[in-house]
């Protein structure tokens, strides 16, 4: 039951970042390189490796610079 609500939760965070993508690419803020779904993918992915990632390095430079990477890929 936990298992499942987590997963329609990141869902659904999910699709707000491909509803934000899309409306990205009609405005002509981004490329149509990739899909918004491909876009949302990366972030999701990106944020949860972030949070792992923050459990060995401590360093708040160091996080924000691998997040800055991290949206600067996804919306290039």
């Amino acid at each position: 039951m936990i298992e499942e609500t987590l997963l329609n939760n990141m869902k659904h965070w999910q699709q707000g970042f491909v509803d934000l993508f899309e409306q990205a690419l009609k405005n002509g803020e981004i490329s149509a390189e990739r899909t918004p779904e491909q876009r949302a993918r990366c972030i999701v992915l990106g944020i949860y490796g972030l949070k792992t990632y923050s459990q060995m390095e401590s360093s708040a430079d160091v996080l924000s610079e691998l997040a800055q990477q991290l949206f600067d890929d996804a919306t290039r």
